[in-house]
């Protein structure tokens, strides 16, 4: 309905409250702002201009305006604007209430644009309904209905032929695309027979190297026999000279409070001695000066008075023989002090030769169990060299069914990457089942060499047909799976494909995935027979110092591919690890990044590992 249609009776009585301040006409349809400036306007009118109402109205005050702020008026205002007298401008009809001027355009007014009744019949006149009776005597549709309708009717058989037409020419392009996907998929299992047969060859191939490899892992083994029972003796002589060190030890520990007395003996002795030394000078004195009495006095009261004098001295010279004589007791006990001191200074000195003989056996003990180790990984490289092919057969087997899943956006998301070496599913938000679906039907097919799974909150059955897959990719080269959840069996079931099957993968990203000791403790192994890494990324897990001995020693003595390792915001590293990096850093001539910042190292332990990093050149070190 609009107002070009009728005209306002009785205007001039209507209060400008009920008028739209944007047509000047009453409302329309009205709506109003109730949390703006409470203004009431058209519907249509504030449709057309809220733009400019909001720029200029005082009670906006120019905020910006939404759909969202329009709220219709109340029941009541709809009724009373619905009773306005209005005039019709086509048939002059008036006092016709506003509310019901839509059903007059539409049934009452004569002036009323109508079709003809031919219209079915393809008849294109419109008119006025007073006119309607005089075209309907003279319309030549009406007079040809009959003949009209069947011509119809036979182009509605047309057009529906022509649809089945169509139809039928979908069906058979969709029959041409299905042909297409299966001489795709019959190219592809061509492809697969080529590498079977490929593979077949490189067994038969295979086998013929098989008496050369085998001779040599028997050789191995043998060694391996021969360094067992090294270690075996090795063992058994350390067991007696740890015996012999407990039984030093005992005797350091009898002969320490021995020693103790010994010098409460000699301290005694000197003391003594030097009462002896000064009571023989005394008597010394007293003899010449009695024998120079005796000489001067004649006399026989004097000489009985010396007599005398010297008979006491003698007395008092008796009771200092028993001093004498503990004094040469002691003196004989000092001299056995002094043998029993000399034999146990010969004892400690058995006893360091004896510890030094021991640390030594130790590094060559260590020394033979990393070479068996060692060893035990070298033939297990050559038995998956020999083992090879059938493995690998078997594992493609596995992954050639899938559980019937299907994901249209993903898959339409995949194929769009298709001519890209990268795959990047980061924020993704994969399923359980999404990920099935990528590594059963594009990873076996496509060539990816890059995979980014960042931020997808997958956990370890997500994960695990994907790991077991890398025991046979031949092109991946990185993968991220961070910030994830991945548990230590699914560290394990990593490590494990990563160990000895998998030849290609060169990074690997693994941060944000709450790793703990368990798992740096499977890594640790996985890295002592992996060949191709080149980077690990570990930081901001929960690793601690209790892994960092395993880890350090698989990186310094076994592995010698691995260049970059990050174990950053690790907050749990400490200095009680210092030992470990610092002969990791030292030993292992192949590591040219470490970054380990945001730990908990303390700035002494810092300084020691810049200074041990500065050793080598070009080595990127970042604490």
């Amino acid at each position: 309905m609009g107002t070009n249609d009728f005209i306002y009776l009785h205007l001039d009585e209507l209060s400008p409250d009920w008028e739209c301040s944007l047509c000047s006409n009453p409302f329309i349809d009205p709506v109003y702002f109730p949390s703006r400036c409470g203004q009431t306007f058209c519907r249509q009118c504030l449709q057309l201009n809220y733009e400019k109402h909001a720029a200029s109205c005082t009670h906006c005050n120019g905020k910006p305006l939404s759909q969202q702020d329009i709220q219709d008026q109340v029941a009541l205002v709809h009724r009373i604007l619905g009773r306005l007298s209005v005039q019709c401008r086509h048939c002059l009809q008036q006092d016709i209430e506003r509310g019901d001027f839509l059903q007059h355009m539409r049934e009452i007014c004569p002036k009323r644009n109508v079709p003809c009744p031919a219209k079915d019949v393809k008849c294109p006149w419109n008119g006025s309904h007073d006119q309607l009776n005089q075209h309907v005597h003279t319309c030549p549709y009406e007079q040809l209905r009959a003949l009209l309708t069947e011509l119809l009717r036979d182009r509605n058989d047309l057009d529906q032929l022509r649809n089945d037409h169509r139809k039928l020419a979908d069906r058979s392009k969709e029959q041409e695309d299905r042909i297409k996907q299966l001489e795709v998929a019959n190219q592809g299992l061509n492809t697969q027979v080529i590498q079977i047969t490929t593979l077949t060859d490189q067994c038969k191939r295979g086998a013929n190297e098989n008496a050369s490899l085998k001779q040599e892992i028997n050789v191995l083994n043998e060694g391996k026999e021969t360094l067992t029972k090294q270690i075996e003796g090795m063992k058994e002589d350390l067991d007696k000279k740890l015996a012999e060190i407990d039984r030093l030890s005992k005797e350091i520990n009898r002969l320490t409070p021995i020693e103790s007395e010994y010098e409460q003996i000699k301290t005694a002795h000197a003391s003594l001695k030097e009462q002896y030394d000064a009571s023989q000078a005394a008597l010394t004195k007293l003899e010449e000066y009695t024998q120079k009495i005796a000489n001067q006095l004649r006399g026989e009261e004097q000489i009985s008075v010396l007599i005398q004098e010297k008979q006491k001295l003698r007395e008092e010279l008796d009771e200092l023989q028993p001093i004498k004589e503990g004094h040469r007791a002691l003196l004989g006990y000092y001299q056995k002090s002094q043998e029993e001191n000399e034999c146990l200074k010969q004892q400690m000195i058995n006893y360091d030769r004896i510890q030094s003989e021991n640390q030594q056996y130790r590094q060559v003990l260590t020394t033979h169990e990393r070479e068996l180790e060692k060893r035990a990984i070298k033939i297990k490289h050559l038995e998956l060299k020999i083992n090879g092919p059938i493995g690998l057969s078997s594992n493609l087997f596995c992954f050639a069914t899938s559980n019937g899943y299907t994901n249209p956006q993903l898959e339409e998301f995949i194929e769009n990457c298709q001519r890209s070496s990268l795959l990047n599913l980061n924020n993704e938000k994969l399923s359980e089942d999404d990920l099935n679906l990528i590594v059963h039907k594009y990873f076996t097919t496509l060539k990816y060499k890059s995979v980014i799974l960042r931020n997808n909150a997958l956990t370890e059955r997500s994960f695990s047909c994907l790991f077991s897959f890398l025991g046979v990719n031949s092109t991946l080269t990185e993968l991220c799976i961070s910030n994830n959840i991945i548990s230590d069996q699914a560290i394990q079931q990593l490590s494990e494909s990563l160990s000895f099957r998998n030849s290609t993968l060169r990074r690997l990203v693994l941060n944000g995935n709450q790793i703990d000791d368990q798992g740096l403790a499977h890594l640790s192994n996985m890295l002592k027979s992996n060949r191709t890494l080149r980077a690990l990324g570990l930081h901001e897990n929960l690793i601690t110092d209790q892994s960092m001995k395993g880890f350090c020693e698989a990186v310094r003595y076994f592995n010698q591919t691995l260049e970059e390792i990050t174990l950053y915001s690790n907050a749990l590293i400490s200095d009680a690890s210092l030992e470990y990096f610092d002969g990791m850093i030292t030993d292992n001539q192949v590591l040219q990044v470490l970054w380990m910042y945001d730990c908990q190292f303390s700035d002494e332990g810092k300084v020691k590992l810049q200074q041990t990093a500065q050793k080598k050149d070009t080595f990127n070190f970042q604490v």
